[in-house]
């Protein structure tokens, strides 16, 4: 594997993990505090409308994430609502499954209809080339280690894999294990967030287990890491 792109991305993973984590909680926290009743108020609506939709309610949200990440929408909102609407379970699976969908989507016009758009979008870009040679030597590892580390924007990389040589089938299963710890991360932290919202606070249980769980994806990420290097 190309060794400074790899270290680069091995490097950056704890300190980005850790940021994203504590922001996306802070935000939700903000939200508790300073809007609680009109928060409270949007959630109440939201989760009705989810049960009375049922099934037809899923895969809208699955086609609706998964089309906002072709259009380049960040997709850690839509993680958070399936925390939200759905629970850790069932929301991490929904979007996951999203997520990939939406990914693998984003992959397949690059390679096919915008190829030529997207070619000239990192024509000239050194970091581009330097993963491009990675891909070449290591494959799949390469894309795993790319998604598990947040600072690679999520949009931009559907589209520029496109142009490398891993087949789709090998990308889409390495996107969907790379991201799955900060989907479950970033639906953990929906799901509390609307429990605090709902409840009025948090008790000693819900705060270590929040700890625990974002102690535990920056862990698992970097095993996952050292692993597949």
């Amino acid at each position: 594997m190309n060794r400074p792109a790899e270290d680069h991305v091995h490097h950056s993973i704890w300190n980005a993990q850790l940021v994203l984590g504590v922001l996306v909680f802070v935000v939700i926290l903000g939200l508790g505090i300073y809007h609680r009743q009109q928060f409270e108020e949007i959630l109440e609506t939201f989760q009705e409308w989810v049960e009375r939709a049922g099934a037809i309610g899923v895969i809208a949200f699955i086609l609706v994430y998964a089309l906002m990440t072709v259009l380049f929408v960040p997709g850690w909102f839509f993680t958070v609502v399936a925390g939200v609407a759905y629970g850790v379970v069932a929301g991490s699976l929904f979007a996951s499954l999203a997520s990939t969908l939406g990914a693998t989507a984003a992959f397949l016009m690059a390679r096919t209809f915008f190829r030529n758009s997207v070619e000239k979008w990192v024509e000239g870009n050194p970091t581009f080339h330097s993963i491009d040679r990675a891909i070449g030597k290591s494959g799949w590892r390469m894309v795993l280690l790319l998604r598990l580390s947040p600072i690679f924007p999520f949009n931009v990389l559907n589209y520029a894999l496109g142009l490398t040589s891993i087949t789709p089938f090998q990308y889409a299963l390495a996107s969907w294990v790379g991201m799955l710890p900060g989907t479950i991360l970033y639906v953990y932290l929906g799901s509390i967030g609307e429990s605090f919202a709902l409840e009025g606070e948090w008790n000693k249980g819900q705060l270590a287990l929040f700890g625990a769980g974002l102690v535990a994806t920056i862990l698992i990420t970097v095993k996952a890491t050292q692993i597949v290097r």
